[in-house]
């Protein structure tokens, strides 16, 4: 055991001595004071019970001297028995001196004999001993050996964790994991928004977009909900540990949505549709109001009602949002009776996809994301209560109608619905989807293949599981420019094997158009 001096700063050269006792204080002269001094000094700066590994014994001055025998070397005892500290620190052990009325007359030779854990009554010649143990450490250092040697250079400890500090502490991922390493901190059945924002976190021109500040710009008058999710958005990529905490994005969401005020589980797909829209409305870089842009005529050829529709959108949404997340949707109205054929353009925040039932025995079985796309493109005949108002015959017709996508966005989102309500029945859809992790090819459900790239990869993934009564929601996502998966569980981050993407849990896929990342 090593003895480290109390500071590095003072020279290394202390004494030891104690209040006198009486007779057989330890052999210590009278008239010395308690504790070590210093010599600049002269007060005491630490207290020799201190400088011990354990405590002193008690004193033995009121033990009788005479015919007592000499003191011999403290035995080894064997549960307290280690080995002696690698490194300078053992060289300097304490010699163990027996206690007397007067220390004996020193021989410098014969001190300069003995090494560290060696010691010899007066009289007699020096023998080793056992290396230095914790019963040594019983008896008082010496003033002679404290004089003769230095102590060691101060080493400052480290204090480890305890156990309970150790599990308190945020599990970290490894570096590899990119600009994120963290997680959201679940307010109260908030795990829907923590999956979202997670999601959106990984979106690429997205978060270039909020890291570069130039949101500012777009901000109308400071926007509050633009700050708060910038200011979640950056903790997100910046922070290295702990959990984001999402107070402020989460007040002022319930201040704009009242059906998200309180703690109650709701659904990942309406919040991600409201925060895209509130976040576009404080970032519209847009005058014109839509009021202000009138209906199309009727007599537009298909094409130049597309080309307008679109046109006036922009007119009126333009934001860094649209540029992103809006792509827009063919509407064909085909009037089975005049055979009459009226087109509307939409814009298309997500793709609503149905989930086509496929029943093998009592288990559903799995569907791929093709059948999915293939049922929402698919043309559908509107009859009875869904007939469709006909501009030629100037009344309701049975109608076919068929929607396809017009043009693609950057980002597309694709909402498996598998939640499905009717009139007398609530259930949710529990299909496995198997969708590709890259290269989506949305060619076959274009109307016309435009200039822009048609193949996507996926980068995130919003996950329920649970029923209509209650569930929970995660997130899958990478980060832009790597390949490792991870899984984002409210705090908790974890790597994930691309194989755990795909699952029967999948609610809200995103996926990125392949292209050079734009710059705003």
């Amino acid at each position: 055991m090593s003895v480290r001096a109390p500071s590095p700063s003072l020279e290394r050269r202390v004494s030891i001595a104690r209040a006198p006792s009486g007779p057989g204080s330890y052999g210590l002269p009278a008239g010395s004071s308690g504790g070590f001094q210093s010599p600049f000094y002269g007060k005491p700066i630490i207290s020799p019970t201190k400088f011990l590994a354990h405590p002193v014994p008690p004193r033995i001055d009121s033990l009788p001297t005479t015919g007592r025998p000499p003191l011999r070397p403290l035995q080894r005892t064997p549960s307290l028995a280690r080995p002696p500290s690698p490194g300078p620190s053992a060289t300097h052990t304490l010699p163990v001196r027996r206690p007397s009325d007067a220390f004996p007359a020193r021989d410098p030779s014969r001190e300069a004999s003995l090494a560290p854990g060696h010691y010899a009554p007066a009289g007699q010649s020096p023998s080793p001993t056992s290396p230095p143990t914790a019963s040594h450490y019983h008896a008082r250092p010496t003033l002679a050996s404290t004089i003769q040697r230095d102590p060691p250079p101060y080493r400052p400890t480290v204090a480890m964790p305890t156990r309970e500090l150790a599990a308190s502490m945020p599990a970290r991922v490894s570096s590899d994991a990119g600009r994120r390493m963290i997680g959201l901190s679940n307010l109260g059945n908030t795990c829907f928004m923590n999956s979202v924002l997670q999601c959106l976190a990984c979106t690429p021109d997205l978060v270039d977009y909020i890291l570069s500040g130039k949101y500012r710009e777009d901000s109308r008058n400071r926007s509050a909900l633009v700050e708060a999710f910038a200011e979640t958005v950056r903790e997100l990529c910046t922070k290295t540990i702990g959990a984001v905490v999402p107070h402020r994005l989460k007040a002022e969401i319930g201040r704009r949505a009242p059906q998200f005020v309180g703690y109650s589980q709701q659904d990942a797909q309406e919040l991600l549709r409201f925060l895209l829209d509130g976040l576009h409305e404080d970032l519209n870089r847009a005058t014109t109001k839509p009021s202000e842009i009138g209906q199309l005529p009727d007599d537009l050829t298909p094409d130049e009602v597309s080309r307008r529709s679109q046109e006036n959108y922009r007119r009126y949404a333009s934001s860094v949002v649209t540029d992103l997340f809006v792509g827009h949707t063919r509407s064909t109205l085909t009037c089975l009776t005049c055979r009459h054929v009226s087109v509307s353009v939409e814009p298309m925040w997500d793709l609503s996809l149905p989930i086509p039932a496929r029943a093998t025995g009592f288990a559903p079985d799995s569907v791929n994301l093709s059948d999915c796309l293939s049922a929402f493109t698919s043309v559908e005949t509107l009859d009875g209560d869904e007939m469709a108002w006909c501009s030629r015959c100037r009344q309701p017709r049975a109608c076919t109608k068929q929607l396809l996508v017009e043009r693609l966005p950057r980002v597309l989102v694709l909402h498996l619905k598998r939640f499905s309500y009717t009139t007398r029945t609530r259930s949710k859809i529990n299909t496995e989807v198997f969708f590709p992790l890259e290269e989506l090819d949305m060619t076959p459900y274009l109307h016309r293949r435009g200039p822009s790239p048609a193949v996507y990869d996926l980068f995130a993934v919003s996950n329920h599981m649970g029923g209509l009564g209650g569930g929970h929601y995660t997130a899958y996502g990478r980060f832009p420019g790597q390949r490792q998966w991870h899984l984002f569980n409210d705090s908790n981050v974890t790597e994930a094997p691309p194989s755990a993407v795909r699952g029967m849990h999948a609610y809200v896929l995103f996926y990125v158009q392949r292209q050079s990342v734009a710059s705003y």
